[in-house]
């Protein structure tokens, strides 16, 4: 099995992020992923992200964000989106709400995915 045997894991890609106005920043990201295997056929694929910040007054952030990966192009990619709401309610403390959802692909011959629904509330203290 590929993930048991020892391997070299690396990634290269680009990231972008532009703001269009004021309130708005939109960010991007996309990674090639190799997987060198020692003994196995080795394994390449995508993953990347695109995310949305508003800021409508300051301190206060509605988030969006797609996801995708596809680690082996073998099919089973996974996709995801964010939805969220941060609040720096003071100097070096803030507090964020999540909705995640993903769907998960399968590698298996009948293509089901998985679907997963979240929700993650964070509380972040730092210097």
């Amino acid at each position: 099995m590929q993930d048991s045997a020892p391997a070299w894991r690396h990634s290269y890609g680009a990231f972008a992020r532009y703001s269009p106005a004021q309130p708005w920043v939109i960010s991007a990201e996309a990674d090639v992923l190799i997987n060198t295997f020692q003994g196995v056929a080795n394994r390449t694929g995508l993953t990347g992200f695109v995310t949305t910040d508003y800021e409508p007054w300051k301190g206060l952030h509605f988030t969006a964000t797609g996801e995708f990966a596809d680690a082996s192009f073998a099919g089973g990619s996974d996709v995801g989106a964010w939805g969220g709401l941060i609040w720096f309610f003071l100097p070096h403390v803030d507090i964020r709400g999540d909705y995640i959802y993903r769907s998960l692909g399968s590698n298996l011959a009948s293509g089901s995915r998985t679907s997963t629904n979240a929700l993650l509330a964070q509380l972040h203290f730092y210097l």
